[in-house]
């Protein structure tokens, strides 16, 4: 059996039910790819189920991962920042737990996409297509996020872009707001469709399932407001409705 444990977006996500679940495991593990999760909040697991928890970085999660064999004959536990089965990557292990008839369970809780949602107070059904903002390199500058964004535009629709991540050193590295800023004008540089200038309108919600700061204003502004914390989401707003608009309009600068 291998279990799928969402621990949260915050250091006390953890729920009674994921704890349970991890006691009875003979292994668990928890992934340091797809997510940030801090090393002390896994402490703090530790001393509650009183397990020790491998971490499992991206080559021994992908392809052949081997705790699809070793839920075979094992209780797994394999441990993820936010909601346990948000990233794509989980769904390889997924499909080898299916082809091989092994059984799984998922352990749900919040993810860093719906906790952005509630903390932004937009309307859920009025959000489109969700886009990734990625680190460019010199021979990697994809424009997809731009056009879905100018999509969700002129259907009305809000976007949420999550802000990439990388490993850097042997650790998770987050992009920063103004970075993120910095590539939505790059992008629209390229293709000049009038989505992002200095007066758009721009929504970030940071330090998400903690402080979760909040910050609303025209995107010059927001980028003098030089964002530090940690993880980031930016929401480009649709056609607001009137109840949106005022409850924005008390995180204005």
């Amino acid at each position: 059996m291998l279990y799928f444990v969402g621990i949260g977006v915050s250091n006390d996500d953890v729920s009674i039910k994921a704890i349970e679940k991890i006691k009875k495991c003979e292994k668990v593990y928890y992934d340091c790819y797809t997510s940030f999760i801090d090393k002390e909040y896994i402490k703090k697991i530790e001393n509650i189920t009183s397990k020790s928890i491998i971490p499992l970085k991206r080559e021994e999660l992908e392809g052949k991962s081997k705790i699809v064999e070793e839920a075979k004959t094992k209780d797994v536990a394999l441990l993820v920042g936010g909601e346990s089965l948000i990233a794509t990557t989980h769904h390889s292990i997924i499909l080898d737990l299916l082809k091989e008839k092994i059984s799984f369970e998922i352990i749900h809780s919040s993810s860093a996409i719906c906790s952005a949602i509630s903390e932004s107070f937009l309307q859920i059904y009025k959000f489109g297509r969700v886009v990734t903002i990625p680190f460019w390199k010199e021979n990697y500058k994809p424009l997809s996020f731009y056009d879905y964004a100018l999509q969700n535009k002129n259907l009305g629709l809000h976007t949420l872009f999550l802000l990439d991540l990388k490993e850097e050193n042997g650790e998770l590295k987050f992009m920063k707001v103004n970075e993120a800023i910095s590539i939505l004008r790059e992008a629209e540089k390229e293709r000049k469709k009038g989505l992002i200038n200095d007066s758009t309108k721009i929504l970030v919600v940071s330090s998400i399932g903690n402080e979760n700061i909040k910050v609303y204003g025209e995107l010059k502004k927001v980028e003098e407001k030089n964002i530090q914390s940690f993880p980031s989401i930016i929401i480009l707003p649709g056609n607001l409705h009137f109840v949106e608009e005022e409850i924005l309009s008390f995180f204005e600068i």
